[in-house]
């Protein structure tokens, strides 16, 4: 069965940003805001934990995050290529223990 490359995208990004969550996390939520000429970018992390804790984290290095920019960009290239409109912000939900990823997407 083939993945759209989208979802090969999201999964990619997921799987970077559980490496350098908060030990006991079960869900992270992902927010990032990228300029219209895709060059400049903000993230922000936040994560709630098996036993009821929550808070924010940041990555470890700025390589982690240019590993996250880089497949964030080519998944909006992607719904470009598809005829979909150019995203600004997305927020992805990451759920650590079922592996279940779900992205809202803000176009303006």
């Amino acid at each position: 069965m083939n993945i759209s490359h989208d979802i090969e995208y999201l999964q990619e990004i997921a799987k970077k940003i559980l490496r350098f969550s908060p030990v006991g996390v079960s869900k992270v939520i992902f927010r990032a805001k990228i300029n219209p000429e895709g060059d400049v970018a903000n993230f922000k992390y936040n994560y709630e934990c098996n036993d009821g804790s929550s808070g924010w984290f940041i990555s470890d290095s700025a390589l982690v995050e240019e590993e996250i920019f880089f497949p964030l960009k080519k998944h909006r290239a992607f719904f470009v290529s598809q005829g979909q409109n150019l995203w600004l912000e997305s927020m992805l939900s990451i759920d650590a223990n079922s592996g279940k990823i779900s992205m809202a997407l803000k176009y303006d």
